[in-house]
């Protein structure tokens, strides 16, 4: 008898969102965090990433004011190493990894910010 099991690389991705709260327009820089969670086939390497095309700005929910507030996705820590550029690189345990994801809003973008809700969706892909 030949008992045979073909085990294939794969990963799955879930990602929790980043809340930069509630702020006035002269708080200063304002930062947030929010974790990947990617599990991968064992001694899988893989890149976290985003597409490079995007714009990277949260759009107001107000449709009479289209206003925009600018802001980073940096893999160390807040304006640090930027997500787009770079990505996460890691290699699959076959375990869930938690990979932390860092958000800034620059004073400069929050001052020139109309009052409102701003939101954005980002695509976050796993390459392996």
């Amino acid at each position: 008898m030949t008992v045979k099991l073909t085990v294939e690389k794969s990963c799955k991705v879930s990602v929790d969102d980043m809340d930069f709260g509630s702020h006035g327009s002269n708080d200063g820089a304002v930062t947030a965090s929010a974790k990947a969670y990617v599990t991968c086939t064992n001694g899988t390497g893989y890149m976290l990433g985003t597409d490079k095309t995007h714009d990277f700005e949260m759009s107001s929910n107000d449709t009479a004011d289209a206003k925009k507030v600018a802001y980073t996705l940096s893999t160390d820590h807040p304006g640090g190493t930027s997500l787009a550029d770079n990505g996460i690189s890691a290699i699959g345990t076959g375990e869930q990894q938690a990979l932390p994801i860092f958000g800034k809003v620059t004073a400069n973008a929050l001052k020139q910010a109309s009052a409102g809700d701003y939101t954005d969706t980002v695509t976050l892909t796993v390459t392996y």
